[in-house]
């Protein structure tokens, strides 16, 4: 369903095939698989690559549907970690294209 995902996308200053590890860590935030997906998606883009980060409730466990607590990250909160990536890659003395 589209109201069960998020996406935003921004474009950052990296070349296509750059790679980027997200770590987080489950069992220390007392997460478990209950069917919400996390991701970015990165693609060639005229100044860089364009990153889309989003976030997939569509397919919760009835449990964590029947609660009403998704979505748990909110649209706001997913542009913000593209603004620490492309923050970061410029830090380090990354330039487009």
């Amino acid at each position: 369903m589209a109201d069960e995902r998020f996406e935003v996308s921004r474009i950052i200053p990296a070349s296509p095939g750059d790679t980027f590890v997200i770590h987080m860590d489950r069992e220390s935030l007392g997460d478990f698989p209950i069917g919400h997906v996390y991701g970015y998606r990165g693609e060639p883009a005229e100044g860089g690559t364009k990153v889309t980060s989003y976030y997939d409730w569509s397919d919760i466990h009835p449990e964590g549907r029947a609660k009403n607590i998704f979505p748990i990250i909110s649209e706001l909160a997913l542009k913000a970690t593209l603004g620490i990536l492309e923050r970061t890659l410029r830090a380090k003395g990354r330039t487009t294209g």
